[in-house]
């Protein structure tokens, strides 16, 4: 096995939460040929056989099967060559399609093996991840499916580490300025010290400006002073903090802000899809996105993400 990940040949945007995924057919070997339309709760993955991730994948899904057993729940195995499949013809834990040349895969965006996704009754995708998948992840999504209770909250928090930064600060807010998305903005204070027309924008387009610290350390990183500079430059009195290197958000008395956190590392600049990948599938009302200035990448999604978590039923707003 030369990674862990084989990377397929594609033009089109891989399938992430929110999308529909349309009626297929593929071969199934010794039957006729398999027809898939939304009706039930669908468990997919495309396999590549030639590689040893698919013997660790098959593991977590046989698991995921027994743990939803009895509940209506399709599994299906996509192999993208067909040519090995024989080697797997003992598993009986899924129906077992052939994509020669993997070209129905490539055609919906799949660009990498393997691939899951569990989709509802209706076709939407409700989750899609890549890699060696957990079980535990794929069972609370299939369970999730079944679930007709809204959300407890349909709010995501959008905040954003290390502004300004030292370049990129107008691109940032003109994006979120035009997705009407307003921000909680993490100062450190002896940049906006340098120039603060960042700060004093950014205010007067109605994002929240919060603590990251006066200088970007973990130790001594004054959070007061950060925050008396902020409340002369602007106005607001920050209420939260998040120190350098950590993803706890508190108030000044030490309470902690509750939420689940969606970071993707975006501050190591992965590339548009990984990025969104990363985004997308943790999306739900009460999280935190955590993201950083000064990273192009990050603008670069912005619509995309909003775009799609509006869809999804998702408002996006800054820290109450």
């Amino acid at each position: 096995m030369l990674s862990s990940l084989i990377v397929l040949s594609t033009l089109g945007n891989p399938p992430l939460k929110g999308d529909h995924l349309a009626p297929f057919t593929l071969f199934e070997p010794g039957k006729p040929v398999f027809e898939w339309r939304p009706n039930r709760v669908t468990v997919l993955c495309s396999f590549a056989y030639w590689c040893d991730t698919w013997k660790t994948q098959r593991e977590r899904l046989m698991a995921a099967q027994q743990k939803t057993e009895g509940m209506p729940v399709d599994f299906l195995a996509v192999s993208v060559d067909g040519q090995w499949l024989d080697i797997d013809k003992k598993a009986n834990w899924s129906r077992r399609l052939v994509d020669s040349g993997s070209r129905w895969s490539t055609s919906i965006g799949i660009d990498r093996v393997p691939y899951t996704l569990v989709v509802d009754q209706t076709g939407t995708i409700q989750w899609a991840g890549y890699g060696i998948s957990r079980s535990d992840d794929i069972v609370r999504e299939i369970k999730a499916s079944f679930t007709k209770a809204a959300p407890k909250s349909d709010v995501v928090y959008v905040s954003f580490d290390d502004f300004p930064a030292k370049t990129g600060n107008a691109e940032l807010l003109d994006a979120l300025r035009r997705l009407n998305v307003r921000a909680s903005l993490f100062v450190i204070g002896e940049n906006g010290e340098k120039d603060p027309k960042w700060i004093q924008r950014a205010a007067t387009n109605g994002n929240r400006l919060e603590v990251h610290g006066w200088q970007h350390t973990a130790l001594n990183s004054s959070p007061e002073r950060c925050r008396s500079w902020i409340e002369n430059q602007t106005g607001q009195r920050p209420k939260w903090v998040r120190s350098p290197g950590s993803s706890v958000i508190q108030d000044f008395s030490g309470k902690k802000f509750l939420t689940t956190e969606i970071d993707p590392y975006d501050f190591l600049r992965p590339t548009h899809a990984e990025l969104t990948r990363r985004i997308i599938g943790q999306l739900k009302g009460g999280s935190t996105l955590h993201l950083h200035a000064g990273v192009p990448e990050t603008v670069a999604v912005l619509p995309d993400v909003i775009e799609r978590g509006r869809k999804l039923g998702l408002r996006f707003e800054p820290l109450p």
